[in-house]
């Protein structure tokens, strides 16, 4: 059963999603560190590629797919850069997800993000429920999940690749940041799926048009 969300928990729902998009992030050190807490969390791993992929037994199937794409966004950067760097995908339920960046506030579940000093990207594993969840288009939603995991490989892209030296992880200037990030993820898509491209952003308009302009109208 999908998730039905009420005026009350729009309104908690669109605070998350524009804190998670917009507002500051530092890196602090952590312990145990994410990497830390999901292997040990209980979960199988694989490798896929270069990827190494944690799960529940029961979200294997969804993990490898969510592993193989993230694989072959960065072998196209491995070949556009000449060089690679392994990554790490957690693929958490509800009742195992956290992020490194909420500090003391409750995570709220199925944005994922990056964590670049260990090269780690976490993913939702249930569908039915989460921030990027709405309606009933299945379809729609693996690929507003999918489309937000390219965009945090784009943050770890970025920093690998065009600034591996810097002691920053990000710039300063947190749109200029995003839009590098977005623009790794659409790179990587006009390569290998032009259509989801072409159509992603229409797509991502209408989602912000009905989740956050028109929450609580």
């Amino acid at each position: 059963m999908k998730t039905t969300r009420s005026c009350a928990g729009n309104a908690k729902w669109v605070g998350a999603l524009i804190c998670l998009l917009f507002c500051p992030r530092s890196v602090q050190a952590q312990a145990p560190t994410p990497l830390d807490r999901v292997r040990t969390a209980g979960l199988d791993s694989a490798l896929v590629g270069r990827v190494t992929v944690y799960f529940a037994p029961a979200d294997r199937a969804h993990a490898t797919e969510m592993a193989a794409l993230l694989e072959r966004a960065a072998a196209y950067f491995r070949d556009e850069f000449g060089r690679g760097f392994p990554l790490h995908l957690a693929v958490l339920a509800p009742t195992t997800w956290f992020d490194p960046y909420a500090g003391d506030f409750p995570a709220p579940y199925g944005m994922p993000w990056g964590w670049i000093p260990q090269s780690l990207i976490a993913v939702p594993a249930s569908l039915n429920e989460g921030i990027l969840i709405d309606g009933a288009d299945e379809a729609a939603n693996l690929r507003r999940v999918r489309f937000v995991m390219l965009h945090e490989y784009g943050h770890l892209a970025a920093k690998a690749y065009l600034h591996p030296q810097g002691e920053q992880l990000w710039s300063s200037v947190r749109w200029f940041e995003e839009m590098v990030a977005t623009y790794f993820a659409y790179a990587f898509l006009a390569q290998s799926d032009p259509e989801w491209a072409r159509t992603g952003r229409q797509e991502w308009a209408a989602f912000i048009q009905r989740v956050i302009v028109k929450s609580c109208v």
